[in-house]
C-alpha cells in the first residue's frame, strides 16, 4: 500500500482491503505422535502406565468405590496419586491436550480433597475431588501451552490445604503449526498438498500502543470469518510507535516483546502471515526504510541512493537479521524457525522515487531476497512489490520489472497489487470490470508461464464512499471479479485490503468508511458473502 493509503490519520485507516480467501485454508497435516506420559506418586511410589487418544473432558469422575467396614481403630482417609498422565496424540504449541489425574482413598474415612496441576511451576488450575473409603477418581485438565520444548507436569493433592501427595512427569511440547508452506513449480504446497488461500492485510496488528487486546480482538474478527493469511508489517507504522530502529545497531526490545505476542495470537487462531520487512512509502524517514537508511549512510545523499550504497543495504540487512533471529520470548522459537509465518516479503513496494520511478531494480531484489535466505532457508520470500507494468489499464504506471524481477532464484513467488476504485490526490479513479479482471488475469499468467513460480496478489482493495456513489455493492461486484479470475487462472493466494475493527481501540469511537475508505468492517456481511474460496 503506498502514500496515503497507509495512514490512518491520513486515510484514517489509510488503507484497506481485508479479503476472505481461504475461508480456513488448511494449514497443514499433523503426524501423530503418542505424548503420553507416566507419572511418579511422590507417596505411593508406584509407577504409573501411559495412555493416549483420551477424549478430553473436565470433570472429576468416579472411577471405583467399595464397602466399608466397621473397625475399631480411628477412621483416616489415605490419600495417593496413583496415576498421572497425558491423554493426546501429541502435545503441541497452543493446541489443547488433556491431563488426567488419578487419585485414591486407600483408607476408611471420606475425604474431600484438592488436586492442583502445575505446567513448570506455574498453577494451570484446580478442582475438587469428594473420594469415599476405597474410592478413586480421575480429574482431568486442559492445558495450552504457548513454549516448546520439555515441559514438567506436577500433580498435587491435598486435604485443607494440607499437601498429601504429588506425581510429575515430563512432556515435550512441539512446535505448531508444525510445517513450512513451501513451493513445487507454479503451486504453493503444505505437507505434499496443494496451499490456496484468501486472506487480508492488516498493518494494525504492529501498534503497540493498542496492545494485546486489539491484537486478541482482530483475530477472533478474522478467524470468525475463516481466515487464514493476514499480511502484516515486521515493523510498525511510522505513524506510531514508529523508532523501532532508531539507530545504527540499536532496536526496540518493547516493539519485538509486541510483536512476539502478534505471532503468538496468530498461531491461536491457526493464521499464518505474510511479513514485508522494509518499508517504502509513509513515513519513510523511519526506519526500516530506504529513505532513513540512506540517510545514515555517509555514502548516499538521496533515497534513491539506498538501492546502490553498500552502508544503507548493510543496515538494511542488520535489520533483516534481527528480525529473523530474533527468538519469541512467549514461545521459545526463533522468528526464522516458525512456520507461522507464511513467507517474508523483502519490503513493501520497494522501488525508485520520483523521476527515476519506473527504473528495474532487479539486482537490489536480488541481492536483498539472498541475503534474507541466507539467514533463513525454512521460508518462502516474497518481493512485495506493486507489479505494474504499464500494460491492460494503466499506461503510465509502470512499477518495476514484473517477470525479470521474480526470475531471482532467491524468490520464491510473484507479488502484484492494485486498487481499481483509487482515490488519490483528491481524485478517483474507477476501473472497468473486465479491464481490472484482465489485469489480474496477465501477472498470473506471466507467473506461470514466464517465470514458473506462484503468483500472489498481495494487496487489492476498493474504495467506499456512498456520497461518490462507491458503495459496499461496487466493491463487492470487483471481490467477485478477483476470486473468480483467482479460480480461473490458478492464482494461490489473494489478500484484500483492509481488515478493521469498527472501535480498534476500543475507545468508544466508531469508525466508518469516512474514517477508513478501504476498510472491511465485521458487520459488513455482504462483502464477506462475496468473497469465495479459491478452490
Amino acid at each position: 500500500m503506498t502514500n496515503g493509503r497507509d495512514h490512518p490519520e491520513d486515510a484514517e485507516d489509510e488503507s484497506s482491503a481485508r479479503n476472505g480467501l481461504g475461508r480456513r485454508a488448511c494449514l497443514g497435516s499433523v503426524v501423530a505422535a503418542m505424548a503420553s506420559i507416566a507419572g511418579c506418586s511422590s507417596g505411593s511410589g508406584e509407577g504409573s502406565t501411559t495412555t493416549g487418544n483420551a477424549t478430553p473432558t473436565v470433570t472429576a469422575t468416579a472411577t471405583s468405590e467399595t464397602t466399608v467396614t466397621e473397625t475399631s481403630a480411628p477412621s483416616a482417609p489415605d490419600l495417593a496419586v496413583s496415576e498421572l498422565r497425558v491423554e493426546a496424540d501429541a502435545v503441541r504449541q497452543t493446541r489443547p491436550a488433556t491431563v488426567a489425574v488419578d487419585v485414591a482413598n486407600q483408607g476408611d474415612a471420606s475425604a474431600e480433597a484438592t488436586v492442583t496441576l502445575a505446567l513448570s511451576g506455574e498453577s494451570t488450575g484446580s478442582t475438587s475431588v469428594s473420594l469415599a473409603p476405597g474410592g478413586a477418581r480421575t480429574a482431568e485438565f486442559e492445558i495450552r501451552q504457548p513454549r516448546v520444548g520439555d515441559r514438567t507436569v506436577e500433580a498435587t493433592l491435598s486435604v485443607d490445604g494440607e499437601r498429601r501427595d504429588a506425581a510429575t512427569a515430563s512432556v515435550t511440547v512441539e512446535r505448531y503449526p508444525p510445517s513450512f508452506v513451501g513451493r513445487d513449480g507454479t503451486n504453493f504446497v503444505l505437507d505434499g498438498s496443494r496451499f490456496r488461500y484468501v486472506g487480508v492485510n492488516n498493518n494494525h496488528l504492529p501498534v503497540r500502543p493498542w496492545g494485546r487486546q486489539y491484537v486478541d480482538r482482530l483475530f477472533e474478527y478474522l478467524s470468525n470469518h475463516g481466515v487464514s493469511v493476514v499480511r502484516t508489517w515486521g515493523f510498525p507504522p511510522a505513524w506510531t510507535d514508529s523508532d523501532v530502529h532508531p539507530e545504527p545497531g540499536t532496536f526496540r526490545d518493547d516493539w519485538f516483546e509486541h510483536f512476539d505476542y502478534v505471532l503468538l495470537a496468530a498461531k491461536r487462531h491457526d493464521v499464518r502471515l505474510v511479513v514485508p520487512l522494509l518499508n517504502n512509502w509513509f513515513g519513510a524517514d523511519h526506519a526500516p526504510s530506504p529513505a532513513a537508511y540512506a540517510d545514515w549512510s555517509d555514502t548516499a545523499e538521496t533515497t534513491n541512493d539506498f538501492f546502490g550504497d553498500e552502508q544503507a543495504n548493510e543496515y538494511y540487512r542488520n535489520y533483516v537479521e534481527h528480525v529473523l533471529t530474533r527468538t519469541n520470548q512467549l514461545t521459545g522459537v526463533e522468528y526464522r524457525n516458525d512456520p507461522t509465518v507464511l513467507m517474508w516479503e523483502v519490503g513493501n513496494e520497494i522501488e525508485y522515487h520520483d523521476e527515476r520511478r519506473g527504473e528495474p531494480l532487479t539486482d537490489w531484489y536480488d541481492a536483498a531476497a539472498s541475503h534474507v535466505k541466507s539467514v533463513d532457508d525454512s521460508h518462502l520470500v516474497g518481493s512485495g512489490m506493486h507489479g505494474a507494468t504499464g500494460a491492460v489499464y494503466e499506461s503510465w504506471n509502470v512499477r518495476n520489472a514484473y517477470v525479470e524481477t521474480h526470475e531471482s532464484d532467491a524468490i520464491d513467488a510473484c507479488s502484484f497489487h492494485d486498487y481499481p476504485v483509487e482515490r488519490y490526490a483528491g481524485d478517483t479513479t474507477v476501473r472497468d470490470q473486465e479491464a481490472f479482471a484482465e489485469y489480474v488475469r496477465t501477472h498470473v499468467r506471466n507467473a506461470h508461464e514466464e517465470v514458473g513460480k506462484p503468483a500472489y496478489f498481495g494487496e487489492f482493495g476498493a474504495v467506499v464512499d456512498p456520497e461518490e456513489d462507491l458503495p459496499v455493492s461496487l466493491r463487492n461486484e470487483f471481490f467477485r471479479t478477483a476470486t473468480r479470475v483467482a479460480r480461473e487462472e490458478g492464482l494461490d493466494g489473494v489478500q484484500f485490503w483492509f481488515a478493521e475493527l469498527r472501535d480498534p481501540k476500543n475507545d468508544g469511537f466508531t469508525r466508518t468508511h469516512e474514517d477508513n475508505p478501504l476498510a472491511i468492517f465485521p458487520d459488513e456481511t455482504s462483502a464477506w458473502d462475496v468473497v469465495d474460496d479459491l478452490e
